[in-house]
């Protein structure tokens, strides 16, 4: 490979440590002496710290290193982090109390290892006496990936920079929970509280806040920290060795123009070589608050509430929206018969321009005519649906929301050979052909009709008003009666039916009776049709797009007071004259008992 060829050219500078790029040895590793690579449980307990990581203490086995394509001479286990160009490291191993590094040997072809028990994972903090050991040796207390440096001698001193990444990911068990977030004008990352650690023990684990005395960063437990463009340090645009628990922003190494919402970013914040990953860039995310009304009712108006939102999840910014939306983009609104996206019954596109700020949102009404046949529908609005946004996540961009659509009833009128819901004048007799099926386009047999008249004219009970009194203090109103006709009638197989109806009306509610006030205290005079269906199911009508249990009729004239002989009615004057009495007799007796 690439590397062989240049080793023989650079392999005293390598020895001397004058190189400052990182070694890329794919068989390098960690492992133990059965040949496997190995990681480390934590030793103590979250009441003792005890022997902190050590290796061949119980589970743990005993640890070497094995360098392979070229011949490291002396190495360790390091945290460490490069940070443009620069070396963030701090030693987790040694070989005695006086030399650093261990010596490796050579264990076949081109690898390279140290001898079995000659290398120690830091139970302790080995300080320098007398300039040995060189590095210092800390304290492996917290959790993290290993690195293998190397160098020409046992101790190099604070120069070494020559460093594996090693295979297996060898680890020092454990994880850290940061709560980190992206500033877009600083185009940095900042730390909130305190983080927490959680030592992976064999039984099992336990958590420590990483500013703890015993178990934390300290001065003799330091960490390697940074902000790279890899989940394990490798390359990183910012990069500090913590000898406490403080925790300053890091520089992502973005510029102004690589920040936007056309592009995104996958930043790590690595401590000890473990990465947590942040994204920079949008996140659009649609929510439908509502669907009004549901179930809806065949030809009214469906009202879907949605909210786009640019959506910053968490503490972490692991999923984006830290960035604005500036740049415009498409919604699609969708409805189609649930479980059958292809087979769409609407759709429609708009376009948002507002700007969306991290966790800014834009609202909106969507309204669609529910003109379809009856059934269970799903309604879907897609965010950004032409991709002109890059975003973090892309796949909470849609969003779905079910909803019934049910049928109306559709009733037909042929009064006097001419289709209306209007009679033309009161007290005359029609011949009425009526129809009735649903907007599903089934017919309505043996369906139960009712056609309502209320305050119409009728015998039994005149209309009536009187004095009530309402508690046992002689509370007093004026109150009246109630009169309501109703005729029923049912279709046949066919949805029809044909009958003769005269609607009555009261010309009491006409201007020259409104000294009476009739509607103040019986309400007003109303024509109507309701019913049900075969099975018992109530109609449903809508009109005006208001849901209705009866379907309003109406007359045309109410003062007309002509004749009744243009229908050609048997003796006519006779029942001219009836009507009238009774409207004389009403209107003599209200201004009888004086009504105001």
């Amino acid at each position: 490979m690439k590397f062989k060829k240049m080793f023989g050219v650079f392999l005293i500078a390598i020895l001397t440590l004058l190189s400052l790029s990182l070694v890329i040895a794919d068989t390098s590793a960690f492992k133990n002496n059965a040949g496997a690579t190995q990681s480390l449980y934590y030793t103590g307990t979250s009441l003792n710290p005890g022997n902190l990581f050590a290796d061949a203490i119980t589970p743990n086995q005993d640890i070497k290193i094995e360098v392979c394509d070229f011949d490291p001479q002396f190495v360790g286990g390091f945290y460490a982090l490069n940070a443009s160009g620069t070396w963030y490291n701090a030693l987790v191993s040694y070989s005695t109390s006086t030399n650093a590094l261990a010596a490796t040997t050579n264990s076949g072809g081109a690898c390279y290892q140290t001898l079995p028990s000659a290398l120690t994972v830091s139970p302790s903090n080995l300080v320098p006496f007398g300039g040995q050991p060189d590095p210092e040796v800390f304290k492996a207390a917290l959790p993290g990936n290993l690195f293998i440096g190397y160098a020409g001698s046992v101790n190099p001193g604070a120069a070494i920079n020559g460093f594996v990444t090693p295979s297996g990911n060898t680890r020092l068990l454990g994880s850290y929970n940061i709560d980190r977030q992206f500033d877009q004008v600083t185009r940095v990352i900042s730390f909130q509280g305190t983080p927490q650690v959680t030592f992976q023990t064999n039984p099992g684990s336990f958590s420590k806040p990483i500013n703890d005395p015993v178990y934390g960063i300290s001065a003799e437990r330091p960490a390697v920290f940074g902000v790279c463009d890899d989940s394990y340090g490798v390359e990183c645009s910012d990069g500090a060795l913590l000898n406490s628990a403080t925790f300053n922003d890091m520089d992502t190494g973005l510029n102004p123009s690589q920040v936007n919402d056309q592009s995104v970013h996958t930043k790590y914040v690595v401590l000890n070589g473990l990465g947590y990953d942040v994204c920079i860039g949008a996140n659009l995310g649609p929510q439908i608050n509502t669907i009004d009304p549901d179930p809806v009712y065949y030809s009214q108006d469906l009202e879907v509430n949605i909210t786009l939102t640019n959506n910053r999840i968490g503490t972490k910014d692991q999923y984006g929206g830290n960035v604005d939306v500036t740049n415009n983009f498409d919604v699609l609104f969708e409805i189609y018969p649930q479980g059958q996206p292809s087979n769409l019954t609407f759709n429609a596109t708009f376009r948002v321009s507002d700007n969306l700020v991290p966790m800014g949102s834009y609202f909106a009404s969507l309204i669609w005519p529910a003109y379809a046949h009856s059934g269970m529908y799903t309604a879907r609005i897609t965010v950004d649906v032409a991709d002109e946004i890059a975003e973090c996540v892309e796949t909470d961009n849609i969003v779905t929301m079910n909803f019934e659509l049910r049928p109306i009833t559709i009733p037909t009128f042929v009064i006097d050979g001419i289709s209306r819901t209007n009679f033309p004048v009161a007290n005359v007799p029609y011949n009425v052909s009526f129809h009735v099926e649903n907007s599903d386009g089934d017919v309505l047999n043996n369906a139960e009709v009712i056609m309502k008249e209320v305050n119409g004219l009728t015998l039994s009970a005149p209309t009536q008003i009187f004095n009530r009194t309402t508690d046992e203090f002689g509370s007093i109103e004026k109150s009246g009666v109630i009169a309501t006709n109703e005729a029923k009638f049912y279709t046949d197989y066919y949805g029809n039916a044909n009958f003769v109806y005269i609607p009555t009306y009261n010309k009491l509610y006409l201007p020259q009776y409104g000294y009476t006030n009739i509607g103040d205290y019986i309400g007003p005079y109303s024509l109507s049709m309701y019913g049900t269906q075969g099975d018992g199911t109530p109609f449903k009508f809508v009109v005006s797009g208001d849901l209705l249990d009866e379907f309003p009729l109406g007359i045309q004239d109410y003062t007309a007071t002509q004749p009744y002989s243009f229908k050609g009615i048997m003796n006519s004057r006779i029942v001219s004259q009836v009507m009238d009495f009774m409207y004389q007799t009403y209107s003599h007796f209200l201004k009888v008992i004086k009504i105001n």
